[in-house]
């Protein structure tokens, strides 16, 4: 089959193939042939590698390599990534989701992505310090890791769309956080925080801005001239009650499950709070935050996060 196809199609990247196939003798190669579409110059349209059975790429796949759509690594059984892979240029997505990655190679703060990367349900415990380099167009999502830090070349990354980082295990943030202007959301609820950088108020979020379930006990000086466009979620943590006279426009404020009550805020100014302040509980059994965010965690590598 494979031999067929490769004749029917002589400006197949013969090379690539071969190392792709040649290093993983367990795969789906009759799965990685058919995945593959062409663009009429003999480049690489778009390339579907989910669920392979991949648990290694070659040297050669990244340097070099353009991908004009999307790239689909998800669902295999993929460690660590070659050294050269923030060589590419993936004009479409990214998906390396739910592989057991652990570890990114300095490269990959090179790396341009016209759309999303999605990094989720992998094992990775820290990001190189090149990692704020990376160029993508949409959404960058990592939640389900063991991240524990983040590098300080975050605060200069340049994103297009969401920045999730949930459901990690992240303490503390960069000094550097403080400077990211970002599109859309951003979705660090359920880590590990204890604390967040005094140059956090610099932060500007056209989306929402999720910091639910965390150990937070207070918020830094400065914490109110966070610009916030969508809703801010606090909830789940000893905070609120410092938050008196925000300066910060958004939709809603949540600190649901604070222990709050109503009386708690009186006196309190919340002028530029466009929505509702809600106090109130919204989960009965410890789990329902009331934030959907489009995943069926259960599921989280059964699915393909929904796409």
């Amino acid at each position: 089959m494979i031999e067929a196809f490769m004749a029917s199609r002589p400006t197949w990247p013969e090379r690539l193939v071969d190392d792709l196939i040649g290093t993983n003798p367990m795969a789906d190669h009759g799965a990685i042939v058919a995945g593959l579409s062409l663009d009429p110059d003999g480049g690489i349209a778009s390339w579907r590698l989910r669920s392979c059975n991949l648990s290694c790429l070659p040297e050669s796949f990244g340097r070099e390599v353009r991908v004009a759509g999307n790239l689909d690594l998800s669902h295999n059984l993929l460690q660590e990534l070659p050294a050269g892979f923030g060589e590419m240029e993936v004009d479409g997505s990214l998906d390396l989701s739910c592989n057991a990655i652990s570890l990114l190679p300095e490269s990959v703060g090179r790396l341009v992505v016209g759309g999303s990367v999605w990094l989720s349900g992998n094992q990775l415990r820290t990001l190189p310090a090149s990692f704020g380099g990376m160029v993508i167009g949409g959404d960058l999502t990592m939640s389900y890791n063991l991240i524990g830090e983040l590098p300080e070349s975050m605060g200069t990354m340049v994103l297009g769309g969401i920045l999730d980082l949930g459901d990690n295990m992240i303490q503390q943030l960069p000094a550097s956080f403080g400077q990211l202007e970002l599109g859309a959301s951003l979705i660090l609820s359920s880590n590990q925080l204890v604390s967040l950088p005094e140059s956090f108020g610099g932060l500007r979020v056209a989306g929402d801005l999720l910091l639910f379930d965390n150990p937070l006990t207070e918020l830094p000086p400065g914490f109110d001239r966070v610009s916030v466009g969508g809703d801010l979620w606090l909830g789940f943590q000893e905070v609120g009650r410092e938050l008196e006279g925000w300066h910060s426009c958004m939709e809603a404020m949540w600190l649901h499950g604070n222990g709050l009550s109503e009386d708690d805020l009186v006196g309190q100014r919340f002028e530029n709070v466009v929505g509702t302040v809600i106090t109130q509980a919204v989960r009965a059994d410890g789990h329902d935050d009331g934030y959907d965010d489009g995943y069926d965690d259960a599921e989280l590598c059964d699915d393909g996060y929904g796409r």
